[in-house]
């Protein structure tokens, strides 16, 4: 982050809360107590694992942040996860049945100060689709291949209706 001034990106990719959960957190991070109940054992170790990544995630931004430079830390999951919420399942789609756990991700963007986003865009329903739109334009990519009405931080973005298979997905 403090080798110069020139313009840069870096990924972070994390294990996150990807099953086994009990493998995503170290000991100090586990929140939730081990249950005698085996579900109630996953959906703890579950949290946990999702209490540590907003720890790692908070770290990065922390660390952003002491650098005084303009720019973002973005956050999003590739997929989400069932924990025995609304089927008694674990884990993410197969045989094509999916949960609004399972579609339904995190998606943060941090800025500093430095860059003016709009309030607007904070309830804004968005697909990872148009991630390559978005990051173009906040970015300030330029292509024939942009197009800002599906960027999530540009005045002219259209929300789109999100498409799980062959279905789309109801709000």
């Amino acid at each position: 982050l403090n080798r110069s001034n020139q313009k840069k990106i870096i990924f972070v990719h994390l294990l996150g809360a990807h099953a086994n959960y009990k493998l995503r957190y170290p000991d100090q991070f586990a929140m939730f107590p081990q249950s005698q109940d085996p579900v109630q054992n996953v959906i703890n170790e579950y949290d946990n694992a999702v209490a540590f990544t907003d720890f790692v995630i908070r770290e990065i931004i922390d660390m952003f942040s002491s650098t005084n430079k303009t720019g973002t830390v973005m956050f999003f999951s590739d997929h989400g996860e069932e924990v025995y919420d609304e089927i008694e399942f674990v884990g993410h789609p197969i045989n094509g049945v999916f949960t609004k756990n399972m579609i339904e991700i995190p998606f943060l963007n941090w800025s500093n100060p430095k860059l003016d986003i709009p309030d607007t865009v904070k309830n804004r329903r968005f697909t990872l689709n148009d991630l390559s739109h978005t990051l173009a334009d906040l970015y300030q990519v330029y292509s024939n291949e942009i197009d800002t009405t599906r960027s999530l931080f540009h005045d002219s973005f259209i929300e789109r209706p999100r498409i799980v298979w062959d279905s789309i997905l109801l709000e």
